[in-house]
């Protein structure tokens, strides 16, 4: 009897290893796993500030379609056909718009943007207010003024 405590001891002592070994073998897969997931998280990182390229890529074309919708049919399609001069160039109100069609700012004059009457008098460019406030309320959505300057 005198061998019985004895070799439960050396059961315990293997059965001690062998849980050792299998918690050291769970403890570098576990630092395992969050290598894997820091890498993972960078990777998420980089692919979603890619997206978001993308997305303002989609935006800017979805803006130069609008404007060629809207504006291809008159005189102002003519120069608002690329990506700096397509509209919303910035944000503005509807009543800022019209006045700018119809009076011109300082950057609008100093680009050459012919000044539009609101009637047709025979030898000027015109638009009704009623036509231009259609055309501009479809260009002045809120998801392409996400492509404004703020």
């Amino acid at each position: 009897m005198d061998k019985a405590p004895l070799f439960l001891l050396g059961i315990c002592a293997i059965l001690f290893y062998f849980i050792q070994s299998d918690v050291s073998a769970l403890e570098k897969r576990a630092s395992g796993f969050e290598s894997n997931l820091q890498v993972i998280a960078i990777e998420q990182k980089a692919l979603g500030s890619r997206l978001d390229v993308r997305e303002i890529d989609r935006l800017y074309e979805l803006k130069l379609a609008k404007n060629q919708e809207m504006l291809g049919d008159i005189s102002c399609g003519e120069c608002h056909n690329s990506s700096d001069t397509a509209l919303p160039i910035r944000k503005i109100s509807m009543s800022e718009a019209i006045s700018i069609v119809r009076f011109g700012s300082e950057k609008s004059k100093a680009g050459g943007m012919p000044l539009y009457k609101s009637f047709n008098n025979g030898k000027d460019a015109f638009i009704t207010d009623s036509g231009l406030k259609n055309r501009l309320e479809k260009l002045y959505t809120d998801e392409l003024l996400k492509t404004a300057v703020k």
